[in-house]
């Protein structure tokens, strides 16, 4: 019986990182996160560009590790004193490429890590999305 659960174990773990694979597409760049963590995190990606795009494949994600003196301008979200490790991400779907703002951070409550990705990647700090009023 052993052998049959870890013969079961292995395979669903093959499937597992084979679907990971597939999802990401290709993944290049410099990144602070894992493996399991940048699947989880392209899987919402995808969620964006289908909806947005009406692209659900992902051909290419090029990752660039942000200064940790960058605070984003809805830095609000992360609640407690976690440490919070942004990225852009740039992202290629059908021919289409666009930042995203990936950050992630311990979940020091329950073990693992939480991650958030934004599209549109927001504007820098003290820079307004709303256009000039009128004098």
């Amino acid at each position: 019986m052993k052998s049959i659960a870890a013969v079961v174990i292995g395979l669903a773990v093959s499937l597992s990182s084979a679907a990971t694979s597939a999802d990401q597409g290709r993944f290049t760049g410099d990144t602070t996160a894992g493996a399991t963590l940048i699947g989880d995190a392209l899987r919402n990606v995808m969620l964006v560009t289908s909806a947005k795009w009406g692209c659900s494949t992902l051909d290419l994600v090029k990752s660039e590790v942000l200064p940790p003196s960058y605070v984003p301008v809805d830095a609000a979200q992360v609640s407690g004193s976690a440490t919070v490790k942004y990225e852009r991400w740039a992202v290629t779907a059908c021919s289409r490429t666009e930042p995203f703002l990936f950050g992630w951070w311990a979940d020091r409550e329950n073990g693992g890590s939480l991650f958030r990705v934004s599209y549109p990647f927001p504007p820098a700090p003290g820079v307004s999305t709303l256009p000039p009023s009128p004098n």
